[in-house]
């Protein structure tokens, strides 16, 4: 190995070979060195391109934006801040500025000193996460999408939302067309420009699309189900669509420059169809295809089930209609008598048509709310056979009683909850040692004799409450990091008990005095492949946690054993002890077993979260098991590493 990496000739082959883009930046900040897979990845040719262009002109090529969407500091580029000694990683997604095409990537920067400790280089490692980040953000796309097309039961409301969806995230002008009654409807429009949007109203209602060709793209999507991309509209693309040559120049004045045409399709049938067009801004691709025609499939079924609502309402025994309503349906009569409810109402609620209809409302639901007809959609409680159900109501009256709609928001309401509880600890957490961090400083403010023999004392409240201040905005950082999937790992071969004997010292530290730490490993320990930073972390995370549930004091004993193929480190404390139905949640985010604080154990819930989720990053795992009559054993298991 050691001859294989002699010259600079044969690292530079390798890093040629790297599937990742690198490049080293001088002291003053200038590139000297990049591979090709960084050049491709900002938009060069080659490495000798990039190269031969000044950083500040390369960085004027692009936008930069950080996660969230907001422009990103050019003081923050990770290979500045390796500049002045400090390795980092950030996200950036970056736009040319000429072609609009935008990129995704992960920048980690390390700073490289000399003898003398000053820097020589920075070395920035760029791994492009585009394809991972773009289907993310279509499938929270797709998601929203979903969630705000149901939220009505008005089709044309419907239809204005999805026009809001697509504009202008996905298109500069969207058109709408229903089949009603056998016939075309063509419904309004949405643009970015309201000036511009009239110009295609207009043009639309002097050159109406004969819906009998065809060749044309709306009614081969009306017709035939079929979906048309034109990556790059032409002017045979035009005259394809347009009814004339007046029509052609009409649609060749709009400016469209990339298009799409989609049906709305549910349960096999279209009821209408989509355009989308861009006058500006990137091609569509087959992805962007993919993601207006699952658009459309939502949509259409959303119309859909409004549709059916509006039957419902004029016609209150129309069943078979309601049968495809995604929300609960039941119609009440003058009576309070139920007479209809549909198998949505009966998958919500866990009660069948057959055992309900013809029986009054209050028998069946006695808890029912008192709900306005016309009104906007309310959440209750409701009480089902013992189960408490959160319902998203709405009413319609009509001659012969009232029509209810109603979907199940009990999941959304516990997360509601528990984002509330999460808000409510880390408020605790946080206010806690602020409390003592200002009343130690104010007491040292004081004149009072005495003050100064204390002095000692109250500087080591003030660091101890700091130090768990820190740990609380740590554990809420630390599991940000983990959902938005920006977690490194270096994986190295680590011994264990060089990471065990780290982590016990700082333990020792900060030890209550009832409490006494023992260590046992056995002997020989094979090595782990892991990261040795993240391994300490999760170690002193449970151990931290052993302490914050030994309330009472006792025994705490970690230990390191092989186990087949792992090495299995385990914590066993005399504390609380965890009941058996808890032990599958205790690993979840804002999970506390302690909620209410009884026992005084504080905490915001995230450090047994963030231990499962720091462990399967080095393929590892984290159980829990009672510690005999007493106490619990938190173990994570790392895989032994080859020798």
């Amino acid at each position: 190995m050691t001859g294989l990496l002699e010259s600079r000739r044969d690292l530079e082959a390798i890093l040629r070979q790297v599937g990742d883009g690198i490049t080293v930046q001088d002291a003053a900040g200038a590139l000297v060195y990049a591979n090709d897979a960084a050049a491709r990845l900002i938009g060069f040719t080659s490495a000798a391109e990039l190269l031969a262009t000044e950083v500040p002109d390369v960085l004027r090529r692009f936008e930069l934006f950080d996660e969230e969407g907001n422009p990103f500091p050019l003081d923050r580029l990770p290979g500045r801040l390796a500049l002045k000694g400090i390795e980092n990683t950030e996200v950036i997604r970056y736009r040319h500025r000429d072609s609009g095409v935008e990129r995704w990537s992960i920048v980690r920067a390390t700073p490289v000193f000399d003898e003398g400790g000053s820097i020589r280089f920075a070395v920035n490692a760029f791994q492009d996460v585009t394809g991972r980040m773009l289907a993310e953000r279509e499938l929270a796309f797709i998601a929203e999408a979903g969630q705000r097309l149901s939220a009505t039961l008005d089709y044309e409301e419907t239809l204005g939302t999805l026009g809001s969806l697509v504009v202008p995230r996905l298109a500069t002008w969207s058109g709408f067309y229903l089949i009603e009654d056998g016939e075309v409807r063509r419904m309004f429009g949405k643009h970015v420009d309201d000036a511009k949007r009239r110009l295609v109203e207009e043009a639309a209602r002097e050159h109406p699309f004969d819906f009998s060709n065809r060749e044309q793209p709306i009614a081969r999507a009306l017709h035939e189900g079929t979906s048309s991309l034109f990556e790059h509209v032409t002017d045979g693309a035009l005259r394809s669509a347009a009814n004339d040559e007046a029509h052609f120049r009409a649609l060749k004045e709009l400016g469209f420059t990339t298009a799409m045409v989609v049906p709305l399709e549910t349960s096999g049938r279209v009821i209408g169809a989509m355009t989308l067009v861009r006058t500006e801004g990137p091609a569509y691709t087959a992805a962007d295809l993919r993601v207006a025609e699952e658009l459309g499939r939502r949509a259409a079924v959303a119309i859909e089930n409004a549709r059916n609502f509006e039957r419902a309402q004029d016609r209150a025994r129309a069943s078979q209609a309601l049968e495809f309503v995604g929300d609960g349906v039941v119609l009440v009569d003058a009576a309070g008598v139920i007479r209809l409810w549909n198998p949505a109402a009966a998958s919500v609620t866990g009660l069948t048509a057959e055992s309900v209809v013809g029986r009054p409302i209050a028998d069946v639901l006695p808890v029912w709310p008192a709900i306005t007809p016309g009104g906007r959609p309310e959440t209750h409680p409701v009480d089902v056979g013992g189960r408490e159900l959160w319902l998203s109501i709405s009413a319609a009256s009509f001659a012969g009683g009232i029509v209810y709609a109603f979907r199940d928001m009990t999941e959304e309401r516990l997360l509601e909850r528990m984002k509330n509880d999460f808000i409510s600890t880390v408020s605790h957490e946080l206010r806690t040692p602020l409390a003592a961090i200002y009343g130690a400083a104010m007491t040292m403010g004081r004149t009072d004799p005495g003050i100064r023999e204390r002095q000692g004392e109250l500087l080591g409240v003030i660091a101890a409450e700091t130090e768990r201040l820190a740990r609380t905005i740590d554990d809420v950082l630390w599991a940000s990091r983990l959902e938005a999937g920006a977690l490194h790992v270096s994986i190295e071969s680590c011994e264990p008990a060089e990471l065990v004997e780290g982590v016990v010292s700082a333990a020792r530290a900060h030890l209550p005095p009832n409490l006494q730490l023992e260590v046992g490993l056995a002997e020989p320990l094979p090595r782990v492949a892991a990261d040795p930073d993240r391994v300490r972390q999760v170690l002193a995370n449970l151990l931290d946690n052993a302490v914050k549930y030994s309330p009472d004091g006792g025994k705490i004993r970690l230990t390191a054993e092989p186990n087949g193929r792992w090495v299995r480190f385990a914590v066993h404390d005399e504390g609380l002890g965890i009941p058996p139905a808890e032990r599958d949640r205790v690993f979840e985010k804002f999970y506390r077993l302690d909620p209410d604080l009884t026992r005084g154990v504080g905490g915001t819930g995230l450090g047994l979260y963030i231990c499962r989720e720091l462990a399967e990053h080095m393929d590892g795992r984290v159980t829990v098991a009672p510690n005999g009559s007493k106490g619990s054993t938190f173990a994570v298991e790392l895989p032994i590493a080859a020798s």
